[in-house]
């Protein structure tokens, strides 16, 4: 899904599912995505941040087998919708490709742009380190 995203040209918003929900919905509120997927597991917790926003995501529900929750989809629907063709693409390497909050220690958390430059870098600059071979 993360790699499928960056070629869609979508800007990803990992978020930590084991903060509270005030936590969770400052920074659904702070970064307003179109789109939350989220795991069954943590449901609850998507529901109650959400409840705290003055628009709320639309919600697809990860996994299979899942039943689709309230203005949401299920994963199966989501993979089954026709493709749009006017997705857009990242135009340049420096175009935002995360969001990546930080813990908020001093205040509110703030969120960090990852360009797609920097996501590549950092992917190669893990070769050498964990060893990975062809």
């Amino acid at each position: 899904m993360h790699y499928a995203l960056a070629g869609m040209g979508v800007v990803l918003v990992p978020i930590n599912m084991w903060l509270r929900a005030a936590e969770v919905g400052y920074i659904l509120n702070n970064s307003q995505p179109l789109l939350l997927i989220v795991s069954a597991e943590f449901l609850p917790l998507a529901e109650a941040a959400m409840g705290l926003l003055p628009e709320r995501p639309r919600l697809i529900l990860r996994g299979p087998g899942t039943q689709a929750p309230a203005r949401g989809l299920a994963w199966t629907e989501f993979l089954e919708a026709p493709a749009d063709r006017s997705i857009s693409r990242p135009l340049s390497w420096e175009d935002p490709h995360l969001i990546l909050y930080t813990s908020g220690t001093t205040g509110r958390p703030k969120g960090a742009v990852i360009s797609h430059r920097r996501s590549i870098v950092d992917g190669m600059s893990t070769i050498g380190t964990f060893g990975i071979r062809r």
